[in-house]
């Protein structure tokens, strides 16, 4: 792949976001549950709009949610 026309799908991770994603990962005591970190961290990024997840739209159907967040912003005092 040239690298020049490389361009990433998704946008960084906050550290802080990512290391819950790692946290409790080990399979040295099968008596603990290690699926909360996993489970906090995809809840986390549910919460993000896809603008903030992704550096573009990857699917038609972002095309319509990309930029709602502006649309609300623009037309707060017509609603």
């Amino acid at each position: 792949m040239n690298e020049s026309f490389y361009k990433p799908l998704m946008l960084s991770v906050e550290p802080t976001v990512r290391h819950l994603l790692y946290h409790g990962v080990t399979q040295d005591n099968p008596q603990i549950d290690y699926s909360t970190g996993r489970q906090t961290y995809l809840k986390l990024r549910k919460r993000l709009a896809p603008n903030e997840k992704y550096c573009y739209p990857v699917a038609s159907s972002m095309d319509i949610t990309w930029l709602i967040g502006d649309f609300y912003v623009h037309n707060q005092d017509k609603m």
